[in-house]
């Protein structure tokens, strides 16, 4: 009876462990989207309201703050991110658009949106949702193919 009431015991630690574990997950790719929203949002207000372009140019910003950077080395490599999108609070229709997302966790997945919130989502659903529209490409200078 003993060993009986060790292994349930055991069982019982383990799945506590696991939920556990799974909670900081979550808040670990909760946190890192988080961050780069702040990031995201004061790279804009440097630069005129330009977007970063692509991961190297928002990691040479989040480098150049020092100490004052959110998101912590490696943390960029984490998440997916529609580069050139604008971050934009004001309008309506960016609470709609998912402009990041971070790893999954189980089922679920933390996605930024466009307006910088941040939500969980099922996979399936943040694979359907509408994506952070990028902006378009310069026009070609004549003659150039």
């Amino acid at each position: 009876m003993p060993r009986t009431a060790c292994l349930v015991l055991a069982v019982a630690l383990l799945a506590g462990c696991g939920a556990v574990r799974t909670a900081a997950d979550k808040k670990k790719a909760e946190n890192a989207l988080k961050a780069l929203t702040i990031e995201y949002f004061e790279f804009q207000a440097v630069n005129g309201g330009r977007p970063p372009a692509s991961a190297d140019e928002l990691d040479r910003f989040v480098r150049s703050r020092g100490g004052e950077a959110n998101l912590q080395p490696g943390e960029l490599e984490t998440l997916t991110v529609r580069w050139g999108a604008r971050l934009d609070v004001k309008s309506a229709d960016a609470g709609g658009s998912v402009l990041a997302t971070g790893r999954a966790v189980g089922d679920q997945v933390a996605v930024m949106m466009q307006d910088g919130s941040v939500r969980w989502m099922t996979v399936v659903e943040a694979s359907l949702a509408p994506k952070a529209a990028e902006p378009a490409p310069p026009p070609r200078p004549p003659g150039v193919e």
